[in-house]
């Protein structure tokens, strides 16, 4: 069995003690299996006795099966499963055997040709506290969710049927979307819980929709067409930001409402020319700017927060990005290693 990392990959057998030392070191580990000739009944014997002894920071992976389809009879021999992720499939067959798993808490499905669409209705899905549903041919029908009061992260791409549905749901801490431009994002404001949002791939001009005031941590990355973030300068309890590969983004503008704002992390968002308040934000410690179109003289004329002691910027040519990493040091801020970037 091949610990070198958090991943077990086929393993010939699982020594759960070994694994116990593993689950402390890296917080989660994942047993996955990618072909039918390891799924060993004496493996799967043992898996599931893991299962049995361990959370839901355990986790189960079926992935590739290149050449055949996986027969989800198999999930019958881990009726211990706590975390669940079947994905990287072009199909599978027999995966309605997801309704046996009663002590199921998270489950993440990504299979190209989804067999049994109405996977979802499952009662025993009810008690899931993370899901994840990745592209499939068929249109996935997401009002089940509104029956999983228990859930607590969610993670969908690709899929806006019924997606408002999600309105209401008391515990949902985290959610990360990649929709369509047209699919509705309002519904995040009646999420009372809610206090981490991530888009990631999908498309839409802008976010007006969401008033966040709850959101403290925001990401967006390589959403198509994106060029307008205004509304974020009204969210009051947002901490951290991440913003990456927004091609139309040209101005990014922050408000003394921002108060609680910690972290700002800016990458490769090449039309980026603007950024102003900075200065407003009370609480700034981090800011990390890399491949836009921003001047550093401009934005450290304008000011800087007093509260700033992280700053990274990088231009991406090397021998202004070298000046301009000699000079934050020289003002007194942490700066990346010399070595970071090739400096």
């Amino acid at each position: 069995m091949n610990f070198a990392s958090d991943r077990i990959q086929n393993p010939a057998h699982i020594d759960a003690d070994a694994l116990a030392v593993k689950l402390t070191e890296h917080g989660r580990v994942t047993i996955q299996f990618s072909t039918t000739d390891a799924l060993k009944r004496s493996v799967l014997s043992d898996v599931n006795r893991a299962c049995a002894r361990f959370d839901d920071r355990l986790q189960v992976r079926f992935y590739g099966f290149y050449g055949e389809a996986f027969d989800g009879e198999i999930i019958h021999h881990l009726p211990e499963v706590k975390n669940l992720t079947i994905d990287c499939l072009t199909k599978t067959r027999n995966i309605g055997a997801i309704r046996s798993l009663n002590n199921l808490r998270a489950l993440t499905l990504g299979v190209f040709d989804l067999a049994e669409p109405q996977i979802l209705e499952a009662d025993n899905l009810r008690s899931l506290r993370a899901f994840g549903l990745w592209e499939t041919q068929q249109k996935i029908d997401l009002a089940p969710l509104s029956n999983w009061r228990e859930l607590r992260h969610v993670d969908i791409r690709a899929h806006g049927k019924n997606l408002e549905k999600l309105a209401g749901l008391p515990n949902l801490e985290t959610l990360t979307l990649g929709l369509g431009a047209k699919a509705p994002l309002g519904f995040v404001n009646h999420l009372p819980a809610l206090t981490t949002l991530k888009l990631i791939l999908g498309g839409r001009e802008n976010l007006n929709e969401v008033v966040g005031k709850t959101i403290e941590t925001f990401e967006v990355i390589r959403v198509r067409g994106l060029c307008d973030l205004s509304t974020i300068a009204s969210w009051s309890h947002l901490k951290n930001l991440n913003i990456e590969d927004q091609m139309r983004l040209e101005e990014l503008n922050f408000s003394s409402d921002m108060t609680e704002l910690t972290n700002i992390s800016i990458l490769n968002c090449k039309t980026l020319s603007g950024l102003k308040g900075l200065r407003a934000l009370p609480k700034l410690k981090s800011l990390r700017i890399y491949g836009t179109n921003l001047n550093f003289e401009a934005l450290v004329s304008a000011g800087l927060p007093n509260t700033l002691n992280e700053f990274a910027f990088y231009t991406l040519r090397r021998k202004e990005d070298r000046l301009i990493h000699s000079r934050i040091k020289a003002m007194g801020y942490r700066a990346d290693p010399d070595h970071f970037f090739g400096l």
